[in-house]
């Protein structure tokens, strides 16, 4: 992969400021470089074996090359925790001009932000064979994935979605706002959510609602919520499932929840088993007629169809009077 530089970085001055210990000389150092400890190996702490080339936004781990990258973004969320749109805002006091929230390989290849949101370089529905195994395991065909709009960045694709399986998220208006790419591979940063410092909605899975189904389902994965609406439309039943992008700390509802949530008679709200206290949280603050339930699974995503449909269909049971519902 091309190592052209979108963007430089002041890595000493941020070192300095982060209170980062770093060494410019001696053995394992480069010309041009500073070394520091690399937060994803674990032996990294004292070892000082992470170089930062001066100038650029690049980074290398002499240990391991899944540690390398090109976008300081990435380095500094790594470090210092958060959000990648965290770590952005912090990195643009460091970074030039050319700075922005992508690194590409050439100017044509940037992603265009605009009203509609422009796909990034790559991304699309044609899956590598590594996608397509990861999605096995995870119980979706390529056909499957196709029908519920799941996409997937090759190994050409715009640098921070290389081999990651990415789901569009779309506003009330159905217009596509971003995407967010979860790794196949053993990348420390499973999720990846693009554009950033641009509100993006909470909600994914918007595109495959709007069949006058009678419940909402909101889970946390993406995953687990296209295998559940996966289920229900194969089936035939009464929900749609989104799943939320981020959940707050406090638990609180975004209003774009919110508003999709009143469309339906009443909303479902199924963290995980071990978490469910979450999932009465939610429904207590929500304003619309809401529920928690327990997935009866540790993750929904792993079910065959037909365990998901009965895990629906005994969550439909008790959300209707026993004297209307009668089971087969």
């Amino acid at each position: 992969m091309s190592h052209q530089v979108g963007y430089s970085f002041d890595w000493k001055l941020w070192c300095e400021h982060q209170g980062i210990s770093y060494k410019d000389r001696g053995p394992g150092t480069s010309k041009g470089h500073i070394n520091i400890d690399c937060p994803w190996c674990a032996e990294g702490q004292g070892s000082r074996h992470l170089g930062l080339r001066l100038g650029t936004s690049l980074f290398y781990c002499w240990k391991d090359p899944r540690h390398r990258g090109t976008h300081a973004v990435r380095l500094l969320q790594a470090i210092q925790g958060g959000s990648w749109t965290d770590a952005a805002v912090v990195a643009k006091e460091y970074a030039s001009e050319g700075f922005g929230p992508w690194k590409v390989a050439s100017p044509t290849e940037t992603p265009v932000l605009t009203p509609e949101f422009v796909m990034p370089q790559g991304v699309s529905s044609v899956y590598t064979s590594l996608a397509q195994r990861y999605l096995a395991e995870r119980g979706f065909c390529t056909v499957d994935a196709q029908r519920l709009g799941i996409l997937n960045g090759g190994r050409q694709a715009w640098e921070p979605f290389v081999y990651r399986v990415v789901f569009p998220i779309f506003d009330d208006q159905g217009k596509l706002r971003g995407v967010t790419g979860r790794a196949v591979g053993k990348d420390p940063l499973r999720y990846l959510t693009h554009p950033i410092g641009i509100p993006v909605p909470n909600v994914l899975g918007r595109h495959w609602l709007g069949q006058s189904r009678k419940y909402l389902i909101v889970v946390e994965g993406p995953f687990d919520a296209a295998k559940l609406q996966l289920a229900s439309t194969f089936f035939k039943l009464p929900f749609d499932v989104v799943a939320l992008r981020t959940v707050s700390p406090s638990l609180d509802l975004q209003e774009d929840v919110e508003r999709l949530s009143f469309q339906y008679e009443r909303t479902i709200f199924m963290m995980d088993d071990s978490q469910y206290h979450r999932s009465l949280v939610m429904a207590e603050k929500s304003r619309c007629p809401a529920t928690a339930a327990m997935c009866g699974a540790k993750d929904p995503a792993t079910l065959s169809l037909e365990q998901a449909n009965t895990m629906l269909v005994r969550l439909w049971a008790s959300l209707m009077p026993q004297d209307v519902y009668a089971p087969g």
